[in-house]
């Protein structure tokens, strides 16, 4: 592995390790103005934009692993699996959310690192702990590349190579006919006015006059001047029909090419005599029609509507779930860890619910359906959070964080706060994902799909950008109903503007569930291979597939027994017997194309955790630290993720614009997803680190001014703007394995599973923020780590907790990496020469 491939892991890793001393810095000013013996939400005398860093730093790594990811898995998924590819990244972040859950609970019952009053606890702790874990994933990040073999590269650089060959004859010819040109002018300008009346006829008159009075060096300079300008057309017709098509039709065109190339021309004056006779003879079978109006959908033309799309309903879920946690303290009067908990199961279902529309996208319904169905769900949920936060009956009473007289919500209260998380969920789940297949639908060429890819994920984080800082700030400044409201009306336009687009859109017809197909081979397999033993084979079934290889691959070897033909196979009449009984070569090697990515896709589940750990557990942190900047302004807590998602958005437009071709230009071959996964693993290691030495240093400055004997919320006299270092790296290797995941499953899944290998990202997240509900729970149960009041606790033992699996998990994904193998990269390889 190169030294490139290490960028969106190391910044994780730095990320972790920027959050631990920031936290560090944070907990000594507490001790120093012993703000830990203060209640909870004492603020620090230390500036919040120490968070800062953090936030940056895992944006940047988020530029790179995130990306990284979705190419990925978008690559070397089953085509039939392709939106669940891409979805797949979602699910790793809500696994991760899961398992941070799950870590802060452990630390919490082991250790008494997360107190409610964190000026209390060791925060610092925990970050170093998240550092240790992202270290040991990215070790076991390096074992599964060492064992991953791309499946689904050769293609794309056959192509590449052709492309690239015919730019560089095109380029001769095109050279060879500018200096003909540059000949002939004088001579042509000489004859132009000669040949007033012949022009009129069209230009085969007139050459012919200019053959007749020019010399004969003239004259066979025109000719190659047509040879080649012809050969040139049609040597580009391939990259560009639309513009080329209508040139070689005219007759204008053949006519002079005849008169300077006769014997050429007239060879290609018959064959386009044939074609269109074969035209006007043919009809076109209705059952054709249809797709022969789709064909002209898709492009370009609809990327405003898509892209609008995205940024609408991105603005919307980021105005019901970036500032949850604040949420439900303050106005829900839920207490701080029981809130992060509720977060991180929310924001899971967030991220497995893609999952589900992804599935349904592939198995029922088009993409454009489902995403336009969810959307409207989503404004509901919206619509619901205005009511609850601007209606007094449907919210506890106003009163201090941390008193004794808050008064906890009512059956009704609870009932509505869920059903609205519900619905936002469920909204979520089925459009985050399956509009980025829907896009990439649109598009042919694997170049372009990486592009959209690219602007995708670009408008995702800006718009989550824009929902953590403007929307945040209107719901903690001005209200809660109207920061809603805004979230009300972005839903709404992003909705219409989808909308709006559907006569543009190229929809792509479901064929039934594939997981079906997935449950044939597998009791196929099984009953072919009890009657193999006594009855021999007659080959392999390929179905209506002309096209397909002749033998399954040799690898997985007891599934080819499910494509095995009989004699008793065949019915009577002809046809074979039920698919229960005989599936195709190309169904069974789909299967194995999953089971082999499969323990790939595994190795960033924890790599999710970690990252959904330190976004919860970091807003815990910046409630306790010193927000303001300057004397009017202060930060609100859950903004500090905007660092993260601004450092992911800078870093994928640097990777994309830069480290992209300036890697390609040095090492002759492009930066394959798994290397991009690999680098947001090395990322988000360091990311643990220095999460763990920011919030060692908080509790160093909470011990200092005893803050850890403070009730929950004392404000430790340290800069929130610490946070800013772990945020930072964390959004750096998200830039890398994030999109290098949803590019991976889209290639590599079957074509029946495109929208379900887009969603595999977002099952990924959910599984990973459940196993961080998991792990919080855990620690809680057995350590003194997490107490409610996180300055009385030990937050940094969690992150170097997390710094240990994240190592881990890396050489877990190193020894995956050893044993994939692409499946579908002669495509990317094609087109990449080009």
């Amino acid at each position: 592995m190169n030294m490139i491939e290490f960028v969106g892991l190391a910044s994780l890793f730095f990320a972790m390790v920027g959050s631990a001393v920031v936290e560090t810095r944070r907990l000594c000013v507490v001790r120093t103005h012993h703000l830990n013996r203060e209640p909870p939400g004492s603020v620090v005398p230390m500036s919040g934009l120490w968070l800062m860093v953090q936030f940056i730093v895992i944006g940047v790594g988020e530029a790179f692993h995130f990306p990284g990811q979705v190419a990925l898995y978008y690559q070397e998924f089953p085509k039939s699996l392709r939106s669940t590819s891409t979805a797949m990244i979602s699910l790793l972040i809500g696994i991760g959310y899961y398992l941070s859950t799950a870590i802060i609970d452990s630390v919490r019952r082991s250790t008494g690192w997360l107190p409610d009053n964190i000026n209390d606890g060791r925060l610092d702790y925990v970050f170093w702990l998240l550092t240790a874990i992202a270290f040991l994933n990215f070790g076991y990040y390096l074992l599964c590349t060492k064992l991953f073999k791309y499946q689904n590269t050769e293609n794309h650089e056959n192509e590449a190579s052709a492309y690239m060959g015919d730019l560089a004859v095109d380029v001769v010819v095109i050279a060879d006919v500018a200096l003909t040109l540059s000949k002939m002018h004088r001579q042509r300008q000489e004859v132009l006015s000669e040949n007033r009346d012949s022009r009129r006829s069209g230009y085969a008159e007139g050459l012919r006059k200019t053959e007749h009075i020019t010399a004969n060096s003239a004259k066979q300079e025109t000719q190659q001047m047509a040879r080649l300008v012809f050969k040139s057309v049609l040597g580009w017709h391939h990259v560009n029909p639309c513009i080329f098509n209508p040139f070689l039709e005219t007759s204008t065109m053949c006519d002079w090419f005849m008169c300077t190339n006769p014997p050429c021309s007239e060879t290609a004056l018959r064959k386009k005599k044939k074609k269109m006779e074969s035209l006007q003879t043919t009809s076109i079978p209705s059952d054709q029609a249809p797709s022969m109006k789709h064909s002209k959908r898709g492009g370009w033309t609809t990327f405003p509507f898509i892209i609008g799309a995205v940024m609408g309903l991105t603005l919307a879920a980021g105005a019901g779930s970036s500032n949850l946690i604040v949420f439900l303290v303050t106005v829900m009067n839920i207490k701080s860890i029981n809130a992060t908990q509720i977060n991180n199961i929310i924001l899971g279902c967030y991220s497995l619910f893609p999952i589900a529309g992804a599935v349904i996208a592939d198995s029922f319904f088009s993409s454009f359906y489902v995403v336009s169905v969810f959307a409207f769900v989503s404004l509901l949920s919206l619509i619901l959070l205005t009511l609850a936060s601007t209606i007094h009956s449907l919210r506890p009473p106003t009163c201090v964080i941390g008193s004794l007289a808050c008064e906890a919500p009512s059956k009704l209260q609870y009932a509505v706060l869920y059903l609205a998380l519900a619905l936002a969920s469920l909204g979520v789940g089925g459009t985050r994902f399956t509009i980025s297949t829907m896009g990439a639908d649109q598009f042919k060429k694997p170049n372009e799909q990486g592009t959209f890819f690219s602007w995708y994920f670009f408008t995702l984080y800006l718009a989550s950008a824009i929902s953590l800082t403007g929307i945040i700030y209107v719901q903690d400044s001005v209200s809660w109903g109207l920061g809603f409201g805004i979230g009300v009306v972005a839903n709404a336009i992003g909705l219409a503007v989808l909308l709006l687009g559907k006569r543009f859109y190229c929809h792509t017809k479901p064929k039934g569930s594939p997981f079906v197909g997935i449950a044939r081979v597998l009791v196929a397999a099984v009953r072919k291979r009890r009657k193999l033993e006594t009855v021999q084979s007659q080959g392999y079934f390929h179905g209506d597939n002309t096209k397909a290889i002749s033998s399954p691959t040799e690898s997985l070897r007891f599934l080819n027994c499910a494509a095995l033909r009989f004699e008793d196979d065949r019915k009577s009449d002809g046809s074979y017997s039920s698919s229960w009984w005989l599936c195709t070569v190309e169904e069974v090697e789909d299967l194995k194309t999953l089971i082999k990515i499969m323990p790939l896709w595994s190795s960033s589940i924890l790599l999710s955790t970690t990252i959904a750990m330190i976004n919860s557990l970091t807003v815990l942190q910046a409630l306790t630290m010193d927000r303001h900047l300057g004397p009017h302004f202060k930060i609100p807590a859950g903004s500090f993720l905007v660092f993260s998602i601004l450092a992911t958005a800078i870093s994928i437009s640097i990777i994309d614009r830069f480290l992209l071709p300036m890697w390609e230009k040095l090492t002759r071959r492009s930066l394959k997803p798994l290397q991009q996964i690999g680098i947001g693993h090395v990322i988000n290691i360091f990311a643990m680190v220095g999460s763990a030495l920011v919030e060692t240093r908080r509790l160093r400055v909470v011990r200092t001014h005893h803050l850890n004997r403070e009730p929950p919320g004392s404000v430790v006299p340290m800069s929130g703007l610490w946070l800013m270092v772990q945020f930072i790296v964390i959004g750096v290797g998200e830039a890398f394995h994030f999109p290098g995941q949803v590019a991976l499953y889209y290639q590599e899944f079957p074509k029946s599973l495109r929208s379900t290998s887009t969603a595999m990202i977002s099952l990924l997240i959910g599984i990973g923020y459940y196993l961080s509900t998991a792990i919080i729970d855990s620690v809680r149960r057995s350590t003194g780590w997490l107490p409610d009041n996180i300055n009385d606790g030990r937050l940094d033992y969690v992150f170097w907790l997390l710094t240990a699996i994240a190592f881990l998990n890396f050489g877990y994904y190193l020894l995956c990496t050893k044993m994939f193998k692409y499946q579908n990269t002669e495509n990317h390889e094609n087109e990449a020469s080009a």
